[in-house]
């Protein structure tokens, strides 16, 4: 594993395979979405997996994050 830019948590860190970004293959292949907030490293991945209908972008799978934020916001108060 190594070390990247650190969120205040202290969470962010990079592990490899055969000198692989683990992150790299598992967005390319649809098994995980990107994670834009700290940097765009896998968008184009997603993009790819969401255009060859791999994994989680072979349907229209919406990431939790939007699904939480849509729920939070219908929510009577």
């Amino acid at each position: 594993m190594q070390d990247k830019d650190r969120t205040r948590c202290k969470r962010i860190v990079i592990c490899r395979a055969s000198g692989e970004d683990l992150s790299d293959i598992m967005v390319r292949e649809g098994l995980a979405l990107a994670f834009t907030r700290y940097g765009a490293d896998h968008v184009a991945d997603e993009q790819r997996a969401r255009a060859g209908r791999r994994g989680l972008r072979a349907h229209n799978c919406a990431a939790a994050r939007d699904y939480r934020a849509k729920r939070r916001a219908t929510v009577l108060p």
